[in-house]
């Protein structure tokens, strides 16, 4: 089964005094592929609990959600929020990543 995909996403629920990166995120987009909402329509992400950095995904509570298209207003505003998205959720200690990173060898 294909991951669900979610194009012209931003963040909300956002606090506007806080900075993204402070902000306990939710997505909001369009869904694709997603098995109970039909193509285009509009959702607001579950609960991200993580990302998996093999895959590209979000994790949710309920399902993994493939990042696309940003909103353009949305970048406009925020022009490296998926930057400053991933950063956020990999210095979270209540996230689950899944990282593949190859340890660098000191040269001897």
């Amino acid at each position: 089964m294909e991951t669900t995909r979610l194009e012209n996403w931003a963040i909300v629920d956002a606090d506007p005094w806080k900075a993204p990166e402070a902000q306990e995120p939710r997505l909001y987009g369009k869904a694709y592929n997603h098995p109970s909402r039909p193509d285009g329509q509009d959702v607001i992400v579950s609960s991200i609990t993580g990302y998996d950095f093999v895959k590209d995904e979000v994790i949710c509570f309920s399902r993994n959600y493939k990042l696309g298209a940003i909103d353009p207003a949305y970048m406009e505003l925020y022009p490296d929020i998926k930057q400053t998205f991933l950063d956020s959720i990999k210095k979270n200690p209540r996230m689950k990543n899944i990282l593949l990173e190859v340890p660098v060898k000191a040269e001897q």
